[in-house]
């Protein structure tokens, strides 16, 4: 059973077993469940922390701190710069010509090579275009086909 508010937000799940609660920008403040978390926004919406039992993350201008001040990551006009112990790793994403990311890819620290973290292809009207479909026929007796 879901619950809404007059403008229209999820105010409680009784599936999940959350409540939420919404600022006066109708952004999520507080979520409680099975955990807590709090959400911290500036006058114009920007988040600017989160508070969970995980611990506290704030957000600064593209940059992401985890609790004890640490950079978590960097978000950059290529990518993200990840910080894993004082060593940043770079993350590349390259778009299509309406912004849309068709493509990650990271050096790989160890073998020095290009990597493809995550690709995604879609038809015109946004459907995955995936790169084959696996067809088992029942009337072939089990035999596998792939198709392109």
């Amino acid at each position: 059973m879901y619950t809404y508010d007059v403008n229209g937000n999820l105010k409680t799940d009784s599936q999940k077993g959350i409540t939420l609660q919404y600022n006066y920008l109708n952004l999520p403040s507080q979520v409680t469940g099975s955990q807590s978390i709090s959400y911290t926004y500036d006058a114009t919406g920007k988040k600017l922390k989160k508070v969970s039992a995980a611990g506290t993350v704030d957000y600064v201008d593209g940059i992401q701190y985890k609790t004890g001040n640490i950079i978590d990551f960097v978000q950059t006009e290529e990518g993200i710069a990840r910080n894993s112990n004082g060593n940043y790793t770079y993350e590349y994403n390259l778009s299509d010509h309406l912004g849309n990311v068709r493509a990650s890819i990271y050096k790989n620290p160890n073998t020095q090579l290009l990597e493809v973290l995550q690709r995604d292809n879609y038809y015109a009207l946004g459907l995955e275009n995936l790169p084959f479909l696996e067809i088992i026929n029942i009337f072939t007796m089990g035999k596998r086909f792939r198709r392109s």
